[in-house]
C-alpha cells in the first residue's frame, strides 16, 4: 500500500515544529497537531513507551507511533536522536493514506519503515537552524487483510464520547481498518496521564486499569454530588411551600390544625415527587 510519511520532531538545533518536518501538502497541520501534542504530552525518555495513533479526517487517515527517536529507528542512527544539548528526541514517526469505499487490508510498517523515512528526510536536515516543512514522496508498505474482532466493547465510556480500554487487544488494527473504510475515528494507546486522559480528544483510547478504577469513583462521587444538591434544593422547595400553605390555611383553621394540614399536604407532595423519579411511579395507586 502506498503511504505518504508524516513526521513531527525535532532536530539538533529548531524545536520541536508545528508545521511538521514531514507533511503532504493535502493534510491541515493545525488539525492534526492537537492530536500529537496531546499524545506526546509528559514523554520520558526512560519509560521507553510507544504510543500508536490513527486520526482521521473526512478524505485521509493518518497513522504510526509517537515515541523517542532511539526507541524506534536503527542504532545507527544514534547520532541523530538528541538534540545540541544532549536532550532524547521524540516525536510522531508515521504514514498517511487516502480513504477508501470499502476494503478489508491495513498497512503494515515495521521499525525499518520508520528508520528509512527518518533517514531520508530528518538526517539530511539534522543541523539546520531554519525549520522548514518537507514535501514527501510516496512510500511503499506492506499490508495485510484484517477482520475486526466482535469483542471490543469499551471497558468504560468517558463523558459519553471517548471509549476507553484497560489493554490494546487489536484496537490498533481495528480503528485503522474503519478509517480506511471511511469512518471518523481517532485513536491512541498507552495514554496514561490521568488528567490528560480527562481532556484528550480522541474517541477511543488505551489507558491504565488504576485510571479506569479512579474514573468510575469520580462518576460514583459526581452522581452521588448532584443528588445531594437536588435533595437539598428540594427540601427548601418544600419548606417554602409549606409555609405558604400554613399563611393560607390560618386565615380559616386554628394554628395547630392548619400546622397539622400544612404538613400533611406538603409530604403528600413530596412522597408523589418521589414516586415521579422511581419506577413505583407507574405502580402507584
Amino acid at each position: 500500500m502506498k503511504c505518504y510519511p508524516v513526521i513531527y520532531t525535532r532536530t539538533a538545533f529548531c524545536d520541536y515544529y508545528t508545521k511538521f518536518h514531514v507533511l503532504p501538502g493535502f493534510l491541515d497541520a493545525g488539525w492534526l497537531i492537537r492530536y500529537i501534542q496531546c499524545a506526546t504530552s509528559g514523554l520520558k525518555p526512560v519509560d521507553h513507551i510507544i504510543k500508536k495513533i490513527v486520526v482521521t479526517d473526512t478524505d485521509y487517515c493518518v497513522f504510526g507511533v509517537i515515541a523517542f527517536a532511539s526507541d524506534v529507528i536503527d542504532a545507527g542512527l544514534s547520532n541523530y536522536t538528541c538534540d545540541e544539548k544532549g536532550r532524547a528526541v521524540y516525536g510522531f514517526y508515521g504514514f498517511s493514506v487516502q480513504v477508501t469505499d470499502e476494503t478489508d487490508c491495513i498497512p503494515v510498517f515495521t521499525f525499518q519503515d520508520i528508520t528509512n523515512i527518518y533517514r531520508r528526510y530528518i538526517v539530511p536536515a539534522w543541523i539546520e537552524r531554519i525549520p522548514k516543512t518537507q514535501e514527501p514522496v510516496l512510500y511503499q508498505l506492506m499490508e495485510q487483510q484484517f477482520q475486526i474482532p466482535d469483542d471490543l466493547d469499551a471497558d468504560y465510556i468517558l463523558n459519553d464520547s471517548m471509549n476507553l480500554f484497560a489493554t490494546e487487544k487489536g484496537l490498533f488494527e481495528s480503528i485503522l481498518l474503519r478509517a480506511l473504510n471511511g469512518d471518523l475515528v481517532s485513536y491512541c494507546s498507552n495514554l496514561s496521564d490521568y488528567q490528560l486522559l480527562k481532556q484528550a480528544p480522541f474517541i477511543y483510547a488505551v489507558t491504565s486499569i488504576n485510571n479506569l478504577e479512579r474514573l468510575k469513583i469520580e462518576e460514583v462521587q459526581q452522581n452521588t454530588m448532584q443528588t445531594e444538591s437536588v435533595f437539598a434544593v428540594n427540601c427548601e422547595m418544600f419548606k417554602m411551600a409549606e409555609q405558604e400553605l400554613l399563611d393560607v390555611l390560618l386565615k380559616y383553621v386554628p394554628k395547630k390544625e392548619a400546622s397539622i394540614l400544612a404538613a400533611s399536604a406538603v409530604a403528600g407532595i413530596n412522597r408523589f415527587h418521589e414516586l415521579m423519579q422511581t419506577e413505583d411511579y407507574d405502580n402507584a395507586e
